[in-house]
């Protein structure tokens, strides 16, 4: 009963130090919020603010992208770090990007992000940018597939002006997605020219495999994931008679044995990469003709060249 009593004694007294430790622990953030207030940048009305750290966006996506680069987590949105500074940014950073938006007026929209249910700020600001989607000349997204299939459901435009569009599932390759199916509006991509998927689920039929594209890099996932058959992965190199560089990683289906049923010519190629089995790239090698100064790179899955 004693040790009963003395235990309880014990853990009343170090709640009270939690409580007081936690009570100085705010007074100290509100003493650091006024003498951030007492800097001579934190004079600056926030309308300034707002259109500086406007011009953010720009510089970090000049530094960081190119049309071929993976979309890292710890890169993109750089512009959004300026909302760690101090409480008084973070309140006006979102102020920044609407006036972003509204000042791009009709102009093409370049969007380098990441997607994450954690990340409240980046969210919304993309879930804006999806009700202008039919602006957007590049987008390049990161995060998990479900997260990014929701922010699609707000896109309702179709993507005429879209010209590179990358998508990147940033959990492990070695873990099964949920089954995704992509709901963006493919009909209404006649500018896309570059197409980039990188563990993302998706299938062999989907529209975006249109005749526009020019340069097509899909990294799949060490674990099998359902892409469709064969003949629908070939039917859909027939659609993209436009292609200049191929790179198929880990997504090319099993095909079936016997000769080649039909073959697909590719006039315009000039790089190609496959990562496959050994089977599946000579299967995919017999169902092509391809220009004769074509650059190969031909890897199968034990890393024999």
């Amino acid at each position: 009963m004693q040790q009963a009593s003395s235990s309880e004694a014990r853990d009343h007294a170090r709640k009270a130090v939690d409580d007081q430790i936690e009570v100085h622990a705010r007074a100290i953030l509100d003493l650091k919020t006024r003498l951030n207030t007492l800097t001579p940048v934190a004079r600056l009305p926030p309308e300034l603010l707002s259109t500086i750290f406007a011009f953010v966006p720009a510089k970090s996506f000049t530094e960081h992208y190119n049309a071929s680069e993976i979309v890292r987590p710890y890169l993109v949105n750089t512009w959004v770090t300026v909302a760690h500074v101090c409480r008084h940014w973070r309140a006006i950073a979102p102020r920044a990007a609407d006036e972003m938006l509204a000042r791009s007026k009709k102009a093409p929209l370049h969007i380098v992000g990441p997607v994450s249910p954690y990340r409240d700020g980046p969210r919304k600001v993309m879930e804006e940018l999806m009700s202008e989607f039919s602006r957007i000349h590049t987008l390049r997204l990161a995060g998990s597939s479900q997260e990014i299939q929701d922010l699609f459901k707000m896109a309702t435009a179709p993507a005429s002006m879209l010209e590179s569009f990358k998508l990147s599932d940033m959990s492990s390759y070695y873990d099964e997605p949920e089954p995704v199916i992509l709901a963006l509006p493919a009909h209404g991509v006649p500018r896309l020219r570059n197409l980039e998927i990188d563990g993302f689920p998706f299938a062999w039929d989907h529209p975006l495999f249109c005749s526009t594209l020019t340069t097509l890099v899909i990294h799949g996932r060490i674990v099998s994931v359902p892409l469709g058959s064969f003949e629908t992965f070939v039917s859909a190199l027939d659609r993209m008679t436009n292609l200049q560089e191929l790179e198929l990683e880990h997504v090319i289906p099993q095909a079936p044995s016997g000769p080649p049923s039909c073959k697909v010519t590719l006039p315009h190629l000039s790089s190609l990469r496959i990562v496959a089995s050994n089977a599946e790239c000579r299967a995919l090698l017999l169902h092509l003709t391809l220009p004769l100064d074509v650059r190969y790179y031909i890897s199968d899955t034990r890393g024999a060249h």
